[in-house]
This record gives structure tokens, C-alpha cells and sequence, in this order.
């Protein structure tokens, strides 16, 4: 059999008329899925790789040869076809040196195992939920269909490897067929698509379920007493653990504006209602602390809040309400009216058992008498120890109606600053229903947007 190879050149032309073209039947078995580098957009895979033509310096009768029908030589020994994958993400050929078949009717047969980078285009829009279509591309890349034609090998049903591993991704199907390019010159390729769908347990774990867990904590924010002091630090921690999860779902995607995936807009749309929710919660604030030294509460506010929207919002409780430009009564009124009391039940002078006398639109000629008063008394029957009294007790009245005033006041004041903190707190039930409105509208939106997931038939 040595006469086959005394005078092969492995660049001759395997087919002995020059018109003629080589026929390359491909086919394409994936073993396993080994990496898919998102960001770079490269598929690493393990695969078996078979392919036939017809060489007819190869071609002998196995009568005159001992019956033998198939020989075994190194691929460097003998022509083989340059078929390169087209969207290879290497510099090196997949076509690897190994040791081909062939056979009496000059069919040599090219089988290896090999593992590929390709280039994928990953579309992120549904992650993690996502289904990625990838294309491997096989075929002569300087000979067009005139010299080497490309073609599916028949007989292979099954292209997919049933014991493959299910790791982040699940291999769907794998599909072989023959394309062709018209450029100048018409260049065939075998095209093996293969599908792939994404396990998201791992990233709902992961990534999604702590996300809703830190963003729920945002509603139990807005019960949080004002007074607590802890309102503002509890958002601004909420806030900055958002800003953290957005940047670990960051590194797995790739730099680009194409296609940004629906769970990195929704975790930029809650942090901004997080955002959002701090600023309310510092307005809310603002009302709680605000008191008496500022103004009182507009009656505009507090017939649109303390009425309509406590009302609306279905609050619980009642609102004591402060009358619009109420003030407390003056000093000298209220305190000498309590004095005027105490002298009207005897309690004043229950002790020196003093003469009194009431005089109802009568002049006096002598004595002491307050304008607008109906009480008097006639000092000049006392004695100078009585008179002594009645003036330590007029010093006491005096003081009394200053303690009475500030008491008065002090009360006005807590009235105003109460009337502010139940602003405070329908405001804060307000902008409380407003984030659950936009959190459910957020949530069914971008859930009916993730139903639009292209789903395999077999799941």
C-alpha cells in the first residue's frame, strides 16, 4: 500500500479533474457546555467534530491488497480542507492534527474532539430569565462553493449529547444547516445554532430575593415613629445597600447600552423610589419638628389634610383641631377672674370674716374698685393687720395670674406643635400609599414585560 503515499503531494487537489468540486460533509456533536462569558460574549464548548470527502488518489481494490479496505495516516500526510470557524473568538484552527481514516473507495473521514470559543451575541434584556440563541458558523474561509461545497452529513439525528451537565445554562436543542453567502463569490458554511436556556435559581437567590427584601424593609420605614430619629439613617442605609446590589448585577453584564436588562432597569427604578422616599421622609420630618415658633398650620392644610385626606386615607383616631387665630386669654383677665371667683365663694376671706358689699351700678366714694367689677371692699372698716393681708394676697393673685398666663401659653404652643406632628403623620401615610401604588404598578409592569420571555417548548 505503500504506492499510495510514494508520489502524494498532501497540496495536490484531491480530485483529479481540476473542474471538478470537493464535496465536505460536516457534522457537529456537542459534548458539553463549558463556559459562557457574558461580558466578553464568548461560548466555550466541548464538541465532536466529523467530516467526510472523497479523495481520489485514495482509491484502491481491496482484492488485489489482501481484502484490506482501510488505512490510518496522520491528517498533516494528506489533504485536508481549510475549514475554519468563522466567528472563531482564538487565533488557532479548531482543525487540530489527528489520525484520519481512509478508506478503499477514497473516502477519508476527519474525526476529533475539539473545544471552541466562539463569538455570541448575548441579549441581557431577560435576565435572568433569558433563552440565548448561539451560532457557530463552519466552513472554508479563501474557497468558494466552485472549489469545496459544504455539506450536513445525513444519517446524524441527534446533535446534543443527552448526558450534558445543567449547569447556568440548559441546552435546549442544537440544529445543523447549510448557508450560503453571495459575495463576490458564493461561499457555503454548515451553521450549527445552538439554544440555550438559563437556570435563575442562582441569581433569585442570590441577587432578586435579597433586592425585594432590602426594598420591602423601605416600607416598614415609613411606620417608623418621626421622633425615633432613626427615619433618615434607615433610608440612607437602604439606599446604599440598593446602590451595592446594582453594582454586583453590574459586573456580570456587558458594557453595553443595547439592550439593558429589564432586572438592572427595575433595581434602578426601586432605588430611585428608595431615593425618593428619603427625601419624603426628610420632608416629613421637616412638619414633625415644626412648632409654634414658626406659624400655625395654614387653614387651607389643615382643611385639605386633617379633613380630606385623613378621611381618604381611612386614618384612625381623632384630630384636635386648633381654631385659626386663637390665642390665650390675657394675663390680668384670666388671673384676676380666678381671684373674682375665689372672692364670689368666700374662699378669700373665709378667715377675717370681711364685711362685702356688692354695689350693681352705684358710685363709690371710698374703697377699692376694678373697672367692670361687682366685688369690693370697704378698707377703711379694717384694721392695719387685715389690710396687711389683703396686700400679701394681692402680690400672690398678681404672681398666680402670670403662672396661669404662661400655662395658657405653654398649653397654645403644644396645641400648635401637635397640630403640625398629625400633618406629619397624613403626610407620611400619603407619600406611604403612593410608594405602595408605584412599587405594585412597577412590579406587574416589568412581570408582564418578562412573560414576553421566548420559552422553550419542552419546559
Amino acid at each position: 500500500m505503500s504506492h499510495l503515499f510514494d508520489d502524494y503531494d498532501p497540496t495536490t487537489w484531491p480530485v483529479r479533474n481540476m473542474s471538478y468540486k470537493v464535496d465536505v460533509h460536516f457534522v457537529f456533536w456537542l459534548k458539553q457546555i463549558i463556559d459562557v462569558d457574558e461580558r466578553k460574549q464568548v461560548l466555550t464548548s466541548a464538541a465532536g467534530i466529523k467530516m467526510y470527502w472523497i479523495d481520489e488518489h485514495f482509491q484502491w481494490e481491496a482484492e488485489k491488497f489482501n481484502n484490506i479496505t482501510t488505512l490510518w495516516n496522520s491528517s498533516k500526510k494528506i489533504w485536508t480542507p481549510a475549514v475554519e470557524l468563522w466567528n472563531n473568538a482564538e487565533t488557532e484552527s479548531f482543525m487540530v492534527d489527528t489520525t484520519v481514516r481512509i478508506d478503499n473507495d477514497g473516502k477519508v473521514t476527519w474525526d476529533a474532539l475539539v473545544n471552541v470559543k466562539s463569538f455570541c451575541e448575548i441579549n441581557f434584556f431577560y435576565f435572568p430569565v433569558d433563552a440565548q440563541e448561539c451560532k457557530l458558523e463552519f466552513g472554508p474561509w479563501i474557497m468558494s462553493t466552485e472549489y469545496v461545497n459544504m455539506l450536513v452529513m445525513e444519517g446524524e439525528a441527534d446533535f446534543i449529547n443527552e448526558n450534558i451537565a445543567a449547569g447556568e445554562f440548559r441546552v435546549r436543542d442544537a440544529n445543523l444547516t447549510r448557508d450560503e453567502y453571495h459575495w463576490a463569490q458564493n461561499f457555503s458554511v454548515v451553521a450549527v445554532e445552538i439554544s440555550l436556556q438559563r437556570q435563575p435559581l442562582f441569581y433569585f437567590l442570590n441577587l432578586l430575593i435579597p433586592c425585594m427584601i432590602i426594598y420591602l424593609i423601605t416600607l416598614f420605614g415609613f411606620s417608623l415613629p418621626p421622633d425615633s430619629g432613626e427615619k433618615v439613617s434607615l433610608s440612607v442605609t437602604i439606599l446604599l445597600s440598593m446602590a451595592l446590589f446594582q453594582g454586583l448585577s453590574s459586573e456580570i453584564m456587558p458594557p453595553t447600552s443595547s439592550n439593558v436588562p429589564l432586572i438592572a432597569q427595575y433595581n434602578m427604578l426601586l432605588m430611585i423610589l428608595v431615593a425618593v422616599s428619603t427625601v419624603t421622609t426628610i420632608y416629613v420630618l421637616r412638619f414633625w419638628h415644626r412648632g409654634p415658633a414658626h406659624t400655625e398650620v395654614p387653614p387651607w392644610m389643615r382643611k385639605f389634610v386633617l379633613q380630606f385626606l385623613f378621611k381618604a386615607l381611612c386614618m384612625s383616631g381623632t384630630f384636635e383641631h386648633v381654631v385659626p387665630g386663637s390665642c390665650p386669654p390675657p394675663p390680668q383677665e384670666c388671673g384676676y377672674s380666678a381671684l373674682k371667683a375665689q372672692a364670689k365663694n368666700g374662699s378669700l376671706y373665709r378667715n377675717q370674716k370681711l364685711e362685702m358689699s356688692t354695689l350693681r351700678g352705684q358710685e363709690t366714694d371710698a374703697g377699692e374698685r376694678n373697672s367692670g367689677d361687682s366685688v369690693w371692699v370697704k378698707q377703711n372698716q379694717l384694721d392695719p393687720g387685715t389690710r396687711a393681708i389683703i396686700a400679701e394676697l394681692k402680690d400672690i393673685a398678681t404672681n398666680f395670674k402670670f403662672l396661669v398666663s404662661q400655662k395658657l401659653e405653654e398649653e397654645h404652643e403644644d396645641d400648635i406643635s401637635k397640630e403640625w406632628k398629625q400633618v406629619a403623620l397624613v403626610i407620611n401615610r400619603l407619600f406611604l400609599w403612593i410608594y405602595v401604588i408605584l412599587t405594585v404598578t412597577t412590579g406587574c409592569y416589568f412581570a408582564a414585560m418578562t412573560c414576553f420571555t421566548p420559552r422553550p417548548k419542552d419546559l
